[in-house]
């Protein structure tokens, strides 16, 4: 561990500052818990000199519909958040893998599916299988019945080839450390939706723990491209202070973030902006 660590504190790019940021980050503070989102596994030295717990994303399940409910609060009082993320990952799903964003009607069941498959399941366990099983259940009238088919016919796609996002969650965090590593997805960049599901999960996780976190996203413009983690990656990034969480999001161009109103937000929201000239 002592040589990766000099071989990272040798490094002199761009990635590597952050490198030497996250290094100093977990051996300053004992109690930090670092969660490392990299689509093109430009940590995966660090995460293992650091002996990180890795996600293989695409192999393991990573389950969007987990609820982690912070000390003090109810899971009916968590659901109204995290009803928004998984409206937003949906969203996603349809506007860049289906090609046809939800209208209102659809959006109106599939809320009500959501909310069901949580209070029928006592917010345990519940999958996306859940929520394509309450579609028919909630829908009223012909308008939304018709939604409630397209939504079903889209979504059969969570039991095919995006099964990895429709099951119980398949590895169990604990590390203090956690590396996020795509390497299994093809085409990272353009599959918002793998990108989507893992930020949905940290999103809800790091809510609920208590003590300091850190969630470090490397090439961000990858996730900025897609406007529903935008609208994600902004809400959560306002909010993350309540919940003692840092963002630290690393990218080449300053412009990635001044294109986008919500990029534009996340700047005004962040506490430092380190640039870097090579």
């Amino acid at each position: 561990a002592e040589d990766g660590i000099r071989d990272v504190e040798r490094s002199r790019g761009l990635g590597d500052v952050y490198k030497r940021q996250v290094l100093r980050w977990v051996l300053n503070d004992p109690e930090i818990k670092i969660f490392l989102v990299d689509p093109v596994a430009s940590f995966k030295d660090v995460s293992s000199v650091l002996g990180a717990q890795r996600v293989v994303v695409g192999k393991n399940v990573m389950n969007p519909l987990d609820m982690f409910v912070p000390p003090g609060e109810t899971p009916r009082s968590v659901l109204k958040e995290k009803l928004m993320s998984l409206l937003e990952f949906f969203s996603t799903f349809f506007e860049e893998e289906i090609g046809s964003p939800l209208d209102k009607a659809e959006s109106g069941v599939l809320r009500k599916a959501i909310i069901e498959a949580y209070i029928k399941n006592k917010f345990e366990n519940v999958v996306i299988d859940d929520v394509i099983e309450e579609i028919d259940h909630v829908a009223v009238g012909e308008e939304e019945k018709r939604a409630a088919e397209r939504l079903k016919s889209a979504m059969s796609a969570f039991t095919a080839e995006l099964s990895m996002f429709n099951g119980p969650t398949d590895v169990d965090i604990k590390g203090r450390v956690v590396y996020f590593d795509f390497s299994a997805v093809e085409g990272v960049e353009k599959s918002p939706l793998p990108l989507h599901a893992v930020l949905t999960w940290i999103g809800s996780r790091v809510r609920a723990e208590s003590g300091k976190k850190i969630v470090v996203i490397d090439e961000v413009h990858y996730f900025l491209a897609y406007r529903q983690i935008r609208k994600f990656l902004e809400r959560g990034i306002r909010h993350s202070r309540h919940h003692k969480t840092g963002y630290s999001l690393i990218t080449q161009g300053y412009d990635e973030f001044l294109m986008y109103e919500e990029g534009r937000t996340i700047l005004t929201n962040a506490d430092l902006h380190v640039l870097f000239r090579l």
